[in-house]
């Protein structure tokens, strides 16, 4: 999917691996604990729908989150498929 699909994914997999995932989690207010029960739970899904409402896209760094999740559905193949999208409420 990747491949046939997007481009930059190799650079933007190297802008992931170096990110201290304790680091993200304290900045976020989030247990670390909770991301990897979320992280374990998408990993083995087959399908997955991305909905988010107008504080996501408000936030401060809203287009980032946006791109962020954009970027995750895009990673797994979450995109284009039945039972799997992006939807912006």
């Amino acid at each position: 999917f990747l491949t046939a699909h997007c481009t930059g994914w190799p650079d933007y997999e190297r802008h992931l691996r170096v990110q201290d995932p304790a680091a993200l989690a304290a900045a976020a207010g989030v247990a670390p604990e909770a991301i990897t029960a979320l992280t374990d739970a998408y990993l083995k899904s087959r399908r997955a729908v991305f909905a988010w409402a107008m504080g996501l896209t408000h936030h401060l760094h809203g287009a980032d989150n946006i791109r962020a999740i954009a970027n995750l559905a895009l990673l797994r193949g979450n995109v284009g498929r039945p039972g799997c999208g992006l939807l912006p409420l």
